[in-house]
């Protein structure tokens, strides 16, 4: 009994290891890719594609090593989808194709589902700047991955947590419509409240 429990422990011991590896593994993924989203939204895609590329390495390693701590590497995935859809949509006006990212389909719904976030922030900017029809685009976008989204949660509720971001989503798409809204009225110089 105590040589099979000497046993347990060395193996305890070697998998607690291996986890806080992983831990540090998707920690730096979610380093870099937050860094990436912030970076890209500043303008400043080449020191983000750097960024995307380390994260890209490491989660390479993460898919060879890891198929024990699927749980574990999710949040990472997700941060990742969401930092390569922002850089290709800001660089290339589209998304990059699912099987070029490398990850369970949950983790690219769930990474489409925060990118929607991301997409108002940039619609928010870009309003700012007085560049209307830029924010449009973007708005179209936020919308059209919305509905892209809905289709896998209703009324099936496969992914765990998208339901959530959904109805997060919705009022960040209302919110956007309004803000559109009112930059269109203040452009056009309508009055819609009723007088002459």
């Amino acid at each position: 009994m105590l040589e099979e429990r000497e046993k347990l422990i060395r193996l305890l011991r070697m998998q607690l290891r291996e986890k806080e590896k992983l831990l540090d593994k998707c920690s730096k993924i979610i380093e870099y890719c937050g860094t990436a989203i912030s970076l890209i939204h500043r303008g400043e895609a080449k020191k983000a594609k750097k960024l995307l590329n380390m994260a890209k390495r490491i989660k390479k390693s993460l898919k060879i090593s890891s198929s024990n701590y699927a749980e574990i590497i999710k949040d990472a995935m997700i941060e990742y989808v969401e930092a390569q859809c922002l850089y290709h949509f800001a660089k290339q006006g589209k998304l990059p194709p699912y099987e070029s990212l490398g990850v369970e389909p949950d983790e690219y719904l769930l990474g489409l589902a925060d990118f929607i976030g991301e997409l108002r922030r940039m619609c928010l900017e870009q309003i700012r700047h007085d560049n209307y029809k830029e924010a449009s685009k973007t708005f179209e976008q936020m919308e059209q991955i919305y509905e892209y989204i809905w289709y896998f949660e209703y009324p099936k509720k496969v992914i765990k947590g998208l339901r959530r971001k959904l109805d997060i989503n919705r009022k960040l798409i209302d919110e956007t419509r309004l803000a559109l809204t009112q930059t269109h009225i203040a452009l056009t110089g309508r009055d819609l409240s009723g007088g002459n």
